[in-house]
């Protein structure tokens, strides 16, 4: 009879402290390798990256004085496009010229494509430099929903333009077309 009251007093005080710890948490600006390389040292007994290895994270161009401040896994709904993005983009190896099949516009309520034309149904700021838009498009005689994540180099020079589901197209590279 003792035994199990050993057991349930050496135990009991072991699982409150275990209630009672923080879960692990990302650190602010870790990136997603970095975190599940740190989890799976410490599971393993090995320390994780040290500090200097994981970058602090810092407001992008897109966000830069809005006063919104992000964390891992924050997802922010906005009205329109954040001015970061706005603008003209190229092909990485494009000329910017308006013949340029791959050249686009991104404003406010949407983009404009060579061909087609999306409006802007939902943008959900998922990183301070990157969102992640709906767009309602028009092109060609048809119609359909493309959800698209916009991602800005730290310079707001570079664009990476993916697909949220992996799906469709593979990642694109733009860059910023001058003005005019």
């Amino acid at each position: 009879m003792r035994r199990p009251l050993l057991v349930a007093g050496v135990a009991l005080p072991l699982v409150l402290i275990a209630a009672c710890s923080e879960p692990e948490q990302e650190r602010a600006g870790e990136t997603a390798e970095n975190y599940a390389e740190r989890i799976e040292n410490r599971a393993e007994g090995r320390s994780g990256p040290p500090p200097a290895a994981i970058p602090q994270s810092e407001p992008g161009p897109a966000l830069a004085g809005s006063g919104l401040d992000f964390y891992p896994g924050k997802v922010v709904q906005l009205d329109t496009v954040p001015s970061g993005f706005t603008g003209t983009w190229d092909f990485e190896d494009g000329d910017c010229s308006r013949s340029s099949e791959l050249r686009f516009t991104i404003d406010r309520d949407g983009a404009t494509f060579y061909e087609s034309t999306g409006e802007a149904s939902t943008i959900r700021q998922v990183a301070p430099n990157s969102v992640i838009v709906t767009l309602q498009m028009t092109g060609e005689g048809e119609s359909w929903t493309e959800e698209t994540r916009l991602t800005l180099d730290p310079g707001g020079r570079t664009l990476t333009r993916t697909d949220p589901s992996g799906g469709s197209y593979e990642e694109l590279k733009y860059r910023r077309c001058p003005q005019g």
